[in-house]
Order: C-alpha cells, then sequence, then structure tokens
C-alpha cells in the first residue's frame, strides 16, 4: 500500500518516455516525493471496491500527486508497484505512458486505476 509521504510502492510516477515493454521492471525515470526541483508530494492512495450483480467486483485505486517544488513538472508514465515476497521484494505490475501530462506548481494530478473480475 502506497502511504503518503511515501514513493516505494503503489501508484507511481515519473518522467520517462520509453516506450512500454513486457521486460520492463520499473519506471524509467520515477519522480520521488519531496517539494525540491522535479519532486511531487505523494498523497495517501484512495481504494473502492463494489461488487455487482453476477459475481463481479470491481476495484478502484487512485492516487493524488501535488506539485510543491515550485515549477512546472511534466508526468510522461505511470505504474504501480508492489511489495511482498519472503524479502519483501518490490516489484512492478503495471507500468503505462501517458504522453505529456503538466503538473504546474501548486496544482494536483491524480492517477486511477480500475480492475474488474467475474468469478
Amino acid at each position: 500500500v502506497g502511504l503518503a509521504n511515501q514513493s516505494t510502492n503503489g501508484i507511481v510516477v515519473g518522467t520517462g518516455n520509453t516506450a512500454v515493454a513486457v521486460t520492463d521492471t520499473k519506471l524509467v525515470t520515477q519522480i520521488v516525493h519531496g517539494v525540491g526541483a522535479g519532486q511531487l508530494t505523494h498523497n495517501a492512495h484512495i481504494y473502492t471496491v463494489f461488487t455487482t450483480g453476477g459475481g463481479t467486483t470491481t476495484m478502484t485505486f487512485a492516487r493524488t500527486y501535488t506539485n510543491n517544488s515550485g515549477g512546472l513538472i511534466t508526468v510522461q508514465e505511470c505504474g504501480a508497484y508492489c511489495q511482498g515476497g519472503s524479502s519483501n521484494w518490490t516489484f512492478q505490475i503495471i507500468r503505462d505512458t501517458t504522453g505529456a501530462v503538466a503538473v504546474n506548481a501548486t496544482k494536483i494530478l491524480t492517477v486511477q486505476y480500475t480492475s474488474t473480475s467475474t468469478v
């Protein structure tokens, strides 16, 4: 679970624009938590799970980022990291390129993923 002020798991964002490949293991250029140049404040995740008829369950997870750096930051990739295993390894489960999304100083970016499964 990605906690507030933490950029090592959960939804993550970056500035890399390399095409997505099946061999990707992390974002190309991840934006870390902070208020310095090129950094974003990582806020806590918001999870929503609901079940509809027919055994379908939908989970939405989202995270907001606040640009407190004083300058423009352009987000071009996003993804999700998980931790697990006996050594608590961190591994990537999602990586998407977004195109250039400009986040001006003091503005908030929201990244949301939705997953649906039927049993």
